[in-house]
């Protein structure tokens, strides 16, 4: 009977080897399918809400551009502008931005001043353009 036990012991044992890895490695399969389509989705998702943050950074720029050019007059006047004092400026917002951050710990002000620099950056390379003529 001990003998008995024993080979029926082995017996389960032996098929519990040869079951449990096919199972598991099954599973693992699954499990790895379900990864790559989670990680698939959450890749469309960080695709898309990159584009909206796209457009709304798009929309903030545009404010801001459209605030600067009632204040200093627009493309006629940005064409005055030389690209020496495009970069003194950008630069001061750059700065801006930089104190803001690091000594001040406001990073609403930080995001702020780089729409400004954006902005600005935009306005340059517009007048640029304009003056040399660039046809895109």
């Amino acid at each position: 009977e001990s003998t008995e036990v024993l080979q029926s012991a082995k017996e389960i044992h032996a098929l519990i080897g040869k079951v449990v890895p096919i199972e598991i490695e099954a599973h693992l399969a699954r499990m790895a399918g379900e990864y790559h389509r989670m990680f698939e989705e959450e890749r469309v998702v960080c695709r898309e809400l990159q584009r909206m943050y796209s457009e709304i950074l798009g929309a903030e720029i545009t404010k801001c551009s459209d605030t600067q050019d009632a204040k200093h007059g627009g493309p006629e006047q940005d064409d005055t502008i030389k690209p020496s004092e495009w970069i003194r400026v950008i630069r001061e917002w750059v700065d801006a931005a930089a104190d803001n951050i690091l000594c001040q710990d406001r990073p609403e002000m930080f995001e702020e001043n780089l729409i400004h620099v954006a902005s600005l950056s935009i306005a340059a390379t517009q007048s640029i353009r304009r003056i040399n003529k660039v046809v895109l």
